[in-house]
């Protein structure tokens, strides 16, 4: 019997595997051997990575960015590279690039300018060669000797371009003397097991899809400067004066927030300890996808650390780096103290993966491995802002999403992630309710579109809903019907299978079934993979005697939890709730019975967390109706 139920079970979960949608080149995937349809990496997984050593000069006001860069790409894939290819971040701002927002003419510019491009040595910038392509932000360099498995290749590039001034997408700068500094480097695009090459432009909404790499990066800058970067700052004792020293030294442990530059000492001016009035600061990065930093010559700096790992009291030091203006980030460098603490503890209990989070007062809320470029707001504002930005270290950036065709795999997370841990610290900010109405607005609507669609091939709101809103609500809602536990355990198990890796959407969806033993699809294919609305209504509430039946029907194709709040005309109240698994057995409609004490007033269905696109049919007065 034991046997004839291993098989049942092997039979369900393969089955299983077959109910959603897979695109044939994942499928090609499979057979390979790089990937499975239990959701877990295959044996013959591979992807590819670059050490990066960089040298970067600014001297502000001055937006001229001088770089150089040697880099080493590994070739760990069975396929012989007859290219490489490189993004060039900085040409979104090239003179007719193809872009999705409006720039300030003025931070227009011919493009990234090469002094020199050389391959395994050899100088690429001749008038003869014509293996040096460009396109948009995308160059693709032909290989006159072919890397072959199990090989590597050797880059040496200088370049400069001027930094942006007044379009700040992503990055740019905020006072006169006061920068972030991002998709600022040729950097080798992704060649991966499934697509090959990504070629995707970067045209300013699409975001990331990166290899993981090593970085070691000199920042060399005017002695009055501080640098914040990816990674940690492995020459302090040489760069920096006595007192911000010991300051700095003392934060890496400290429990409480020490201000390392207040604000007199802002006011001053900075003086690090340079050579001939400049300073290199130097950073290293290992395995992580990208590399931003960020400089000032006035801002603040406070710094505390943060136990992520109880199992190793391995510490985190967090920053923050401010404008003294700026009222709501006195609190920031706690605030993303404590959000660091619950990612690593509680949701989703994965210790956070890096040594140091630097939260920098730039513009609006970007994301990068160790940095978040944030704006100024309210308070709990500056508290939900970072909540969202420091999932993302998870969420594309552990995790390796390729955010450009499923933002989704990220957007989604840094929206859900946070939803209890904000509403538990600031009771007036309830993002389950702001994405329950957004998600409303556009559900339904030619604008709406399945999450499984490439986010590439969405763009204004479309792509708001698709990347946030609708897989917010959707992680949000899967996690109250599976149970928290069960659906905290199967998270964690995913992101074990697939960190430092390139996960598909069909690796998430699998690898979750393979791990619950559960076919989840009625959830799945609703919520991803096919166009819809939440749309519950109450078909009838009827009471005779002491006996209340009412019926709920499903119109929409998405399953959400049904809500029930019963009031009787003395003014006592019954609820009942059941979570989004009620529907999935394909009910249409559910019939719930009540015993009452007394005559009842009304039937509410429904809450304001929950999606519901049509609100008037949630309301049955009873307390004039025949009974």
């Amino acid at each position: 019997m034991k046997n004839i139920a291993a098989f049942l079970l092997l039979f369900t979960l393969c089955t299983s595997a077959q109910t959603l949608y897979t695109p044939y080149d994942v499928q090609k995937a499979y057979k390979n051997g790089t990937r499975t349809s239990e959701g877990i990496p295959g044996s013959k997984y591979w992807q590819n990575h670059a050490s990066y050593t960089m040298y970067v000069s600014l001297t502000p006001p001055d937006a001229q960015l001088q770089g150089q860069s040697q880099i080493t790409y590994f070739n760990n894939s069975p396929d012989t590279l007859k290219e490489i290819v490189f993004r060039l971040y900085p040409n979104m701002y090239k003179l007719g690039a193809e872009r999705d927002f409006s720039l300030s003419a003025e931070d227009l510019h011919p493009g990234v300018d090469f002094s020199s491009f050389k391959v395994r040595g050899k100088e690429q910038l001749t008038d003869e060669n014509t293996s040096f392509r460009q396109s948009g932000t995308v160059l693709t360099v032909k290989l006159e000797e072919h890397l072959p498995p199990a090989s590597s290749v050797n880059f040496e590039i200088a370049w400069n371009y001027p930094l942006p001034s007044k379009s700040n997408v992503r990055m740019g700068r905020y006072d006169s003397t006061s920068w972030f500094v991002a998709y600022w480097y040729p950097q080798i695009a992704v060649y991966d097991d499934v697509s090959g090459w990504d070629k995707i432009p970067y045209t300013g909404q699409k975001e990331y899809y990166n290899d993981f790499n090593d970085y070691t990066v000199t920042i060399d800058l005017p002695e009055s400067f501080c640098a914040w970067a990816t990674g940690e700052l492995q020459n302090a004792t040489d760069i920096m004066p006595d007192a911000l020293l010991e300051k700095f030294t003392s934060a890496h442990t400290s429990e409480t927030v020490i201000n390392l530059i207040t604000k007199e000492e802002g006011e001053k001016g900075y003086k690090m300890k340079g050579r001939e009035g400049r300073v290199q600061w130097n950073f290293t990065a290992m395995n992580v996808p990208d590399f931003a930093f960020a400089l000032s010559d006035h801002y603040l700096w406070d710094a505390v650390s943060v136990v992520v790992d109880s199992s190793t009291m391995r510490r985190a030091l967090v920053n923050a780096a401010y404008k003294s203006t700026s009222k709501d980030y006195y609190e920031v460098a706690d605030f993303s103290r404590t959000v660091i603490s619950y990612f690593s503890h509680t949701l989703p209990g994965v210790p956070y993966p890096y040594p140091v989070m630097t939260v920098y007062n730039g513009q609006g809320g970007m994301e990068f491995p160790m940095m978040c470029n944030n704006g100024s707001t309210s308070r709990g504002g500056a508290f939900s802002l970072a909540a969202h930005e420091i999932a993302h270290t998870y969420f594309p950036f552990y995790m390796g999403i390729n955010e450009k065709r499923y933002a989704w795999m990220d957007e989604g997370w840094a929206v859900m992630l946070p939803m209890d841990l904000v509403l538990e610290h600031f009771p007036d900010i309830d993002l389950r309710n702001r994405n329950a109405k957004g998600f409303n607005t556009v559900a339904g609507t030619e604008f709406e579109i399945p999450l499984y669609i490439p986010s590439q091939q969405t763009s204004g709101s479309a792509y708001r809903t698709h990347a946030y809103t609708r897989p917010g609500m959707a992680y949000y809602i899967l996690r109250d019907a599976l149970g928290k536990d069960n659906f905290d355990k199967a998270l964690r198990e995913y992101m074990k299978r697939w960190r430092g890796k390139h996960p598909l959407p069909n690796d998430f969806f699998y690898s979750f079934n393979n791990y619950l033993k559960e076919d989840i699809s009625w959830f799945w294919n609703p919520w991803f993979f096919e166009s819809g609305y939440a749309e519950l209504f109450l078909k009838s509430a009827v009471q005779k005697k002491n006996d209340l039946t009412i019926i709920v029907e499903r119109e929409g194709n998405l399953p959400v939890p049904v809500k029930l709040l019963i009031t009787l005309e003395d003014g006592s109240t019954i609820s009942k709730y059941e979570t989004a698994a009620v529907w999935k057995t394909g009910l249409k409609e559910k019939k719930y019975t009540f015993k009452v004490s007394g005559k009842v007033e009304s039937v509410l269905l429904g809450d304001v967390i929950i999606p519901d696109k049509v609100a008037e049919n949630n309301f049955i007065k009873l307390s004039s109706a025949k009974k």
